[in-house]
């Protein structure tokens, strides 16, 4: 049968949404990859001010975008990133809290039958939220939150392993160019709706060999 299942746990949920913010407007106005380095350095350090510390959190998982940034995206990507791209990705995240509905985002379970109505500007925000690394790692029932996040994507660019690093890039430059081209459709709200769906085939129907 196709049901709704448990509900995502969302940044704007978490008692840190308000730091959450005040993150996204501190580094929307970063200007360079070198500002945005030295940035992320000074404020991941031990001695962090503990009302600092979820910002802290944050900006550590963005050490490997810093890297990207600095060593091998070009001059033009990091002023198209710095000047149009970083604002609307902050922007687009900071509304999050007024587009959720009213029950919430459903999480489809594997081998569970599902399906899920999201808005497009919905859609947007979860994959800010997801690229600036809010998510929470842990639920307020205290279970393990499922990871929504890039800092592991992010972590491979820390790593000297040039191949992977290589193909790698080129995801990232694909998951960049659809937030500048989204930004340029801010205006209009981005309108429109997509529809996931998860059909099981039940485990006694599955073919066999035999």
């Amino acid at each position: 049968s196709i049901s709704i299942m448990t509900q995502v746990f969302l940044p704007c949920e978490s008692q840190q949404w308000p730091e959450d913010k005040r993150y996204f407007k501190l580094i929307s106005s970063i200007q360079s990859a070198e500002e945005f380095r030295r940035y992320i350095e000074e404020n991941t350090r031990e001695e962090t001010s503990s009302d600092l510390a979820s910002t802290s959190q944050r900006l550590s998982c963005l050490k490997g975008l810093a890297i990207f940034l600095t060593d091998i995206a070009s001059e033009e990507e990091k002023e198209i990133f710095f000047n149009k791209t970083l604002p609307f990705i902050c922007r687009s995240a900071s509304c999050l809290d007024v587009l959720i509905p009213d029950k919430g985002v459903p999480f489809i379970q594997q081998q569970e039958g599902a399906y899920v109505h999201l808005g497009r500007k919905l859609i947007l925000s979860l994959l800010a939220n997801a690229f600036l690394c809010t998510f929470p790692h842990e639920h307020p029932l205290g279970k393990k939150s499922k990871s929504f996040t890039f800092e592991r994507f992010f972590k491979i660019f820390n790593s000297s392993d040039s191949s992977r690093c290589s193909s790698q890039t080129a995801k990232l430059k694909c998951i960049l160019n659809y937030f500048y081209r989204m930004s340029y459709r801010e205006e209009d709200g981005v309108p429109g709706t997509v529809c996931y769906s998860r059909q099981v085939i039940p485990k006694e129907d599955v073919p066999t060999l035999s």
